[in-house]
Parts: structure tokens; sequence; C-alpha cells
């Protein structure tokens, strides 16, 4: 035994401990309905779900969590619940700085490091504030490099939020993130695409992905689910529209969070995961 804990421990400080002891990566992408609905909400309003969200994030407790549809006044809430835990990259879509909804990251500072990291908008303009094509909504996609803390490897996190399928913005925006992705991961660095795509992941458009080798999770992990994830807080039409797409990633589970956290519902749309190693 004591042999075995030397061998572990002089693998360890040369960093070339075996594949078996690789860390693993936890990813969250998670549409959490923004907060300005309440009236129309009622019971689903973001102030009597605010804290199931925050039990499931304990709950969950990931690596990188990306958020589609936040509001500053949500972002502030969750800051405030892990000061010492996470921190937020990501910029309000209307102006630039702190307005309109975010397509946010949070990232635990004990596992992984931000490198760099940039805001672009869905549009003919992308370094500026804009308005994607023929969409009234501005929309944006949020970039960050990160290294993992234990493996010193790097990985790039895109968070994003499509809008409806019969636009000119949606094929247009599947074209500017595949060129963002080129541009930006080369040398075979992994990557993580994440997002509500408001289409299954067989919508032709989407397949764009897959000619660029950005697969979905859901369809390569060696453990995985085809469940829903739009659930319009039970009250009506059902979809699996929320995705994690990969390329130089190997994925072990892909899951749909359904759990119950002290609220029926933590959003209309149910989290989902992957977890992986570098």
């Amino acid at each position: 035994m004591l042999k075995k804990l030397f061998i572990f421990t002089m693998l360890l400080a040369l960093g070339v401990l075996p594949s078996t002891f690789a860390q693993q990566i936890k990813a969250v992408s998670f549409n959490i309905r923004n907060s300005k609905n309440s009236s129309i909400d009622a019971e689903n309003s973001w102030h009597l779900r605010r804290d199931a969200v925050i039990d499931f994030i304990r709950d969950e407790k990931p690596d990188v969590i990306c958020l589609q549809d936040a509001l500053i006044d949500q972002l502030s809430y969750i800051d405030n619940s892990f000061r010492k835990k996470y921190r937020r990259i990501g910029l309000g879509a209307d102006n630039g700085i702190s307005k309109g909804s975010y397509n946010a990251i949070y990232y635990d500072t004990a596992s992984v490091e931000l490198s760099w990291h940039t805001t672009r908008w869905l549009s003919k303009t992308p370094r500026q504030t804009s308005n994607g094509w023929d969409e009234q909504k501005r929309r944006t996609v949020t970039i960050a490099l990160f290294r993992d803390k234990y493996t010193n490897k790097q990985f790039y996190v895109f968070n994003t939020h499509l809008g409806a399928l019969n636009t000119i913005a949606y094929p247009e925006s599947i074209k500017l993130l595949n060129e963002l992705i080129d541009s930006y991961a080369k040398q075979n660095t992994p990557v993580i695409l994440a997002g509500c795509f408001n289409a299954t992941d067989l919508e032709p458009l989407l397949i764009q992905f897959y000619n660029n080798d950005i697969m979905s999770a859901r369809r390569t992990a060696e453990k995985t689910d085809f469940r829903n994830t739009y659930n319009a807080f039970g009250k009506g039409e059902q979809s699996m529209i929320d995705h994690i797409f990969i390329r130089n990633i190997s994925v072990q589970p892909f899951k749909t969070i359904v759990k119950n956290y002290g609220a029926k519902f933590i959003s209309d749309h149910y989290p989902v995961y992957i977890v992986f190693s570098l």
C-alpha cells in the first residue's frame, strides 16, 4: 500500500498521472428564463424559484455554467450566493455593459482558470452592439478560453442563444459561430458550444456544425438521454432545444437535469450537462 502511495505521489509531482486519474470537468448549459415576466410566470416567477436555482448549482457543483436569457438582477443574486466559488464573464446584449439579456459564463476558480474572454454579437458587425440581420432582439455569444488547473490543458467555451428558425438571422448566426470557432480555437483545442438553439440537434441548419466536426454531445456521449429540455413550466409544448456541442472532446455522460430543488420548475427549460476529461 505504501509503495502504491509513493508511486502515485511521484506521478503527481511529475505531472504524468495515468488517464484513470484524470480530472473530470462538468459543464452545464441552462436557459434560466429571464425575470421580467413575473406577471405572466405567476407561481414560476424568478423570486419564487431563485433559491431553487442556487440549490441546483450547489448540488451539481459544475466547473463551468453557461447561462442563457439571464438579466442582471438574476446574475447579481447568483453572484452574491457564490462569491467565494464562482466568477462571471459576459456582457449584456443591449448596451455591451449591463443592459439586456446575458449569455453569461460562470467558472469555478478552484478547478479552472480563465485565460481570455470576449463577447461577440450575432450580427453583420459582431464586434459592435448590434441587432442581428432581421431580428429586433440583440443576441450574443460569450467566448472564453479556460485552463484546467489539474492537467494544465486549455479548452474553449462558446455560450449563445439563437432565435426563431424562420429568420435570416438563424442560418447567418450558425455561419458566424462556425467562423468564430475556427478563428479562435486552433491547433486541435477542445471546444464546447453550449446554448439554447430553439431547434432539435437534428435540425438541418444545425447539422452545419457537424460539417465542421462540431458534434452533438447528446448523440456522442458514452451515456446519454433524449429528454425534452423545454418544459413550458408544465403548461404546454415540450421540445428538445437545449444542446451542448463539442469538438476534440470525449464526453462520458450527457444528462438532462429534471430534479426538484424546492420549486416544481427551476426554469421553463431543464439544464443539461456533460462531464469530460482533457
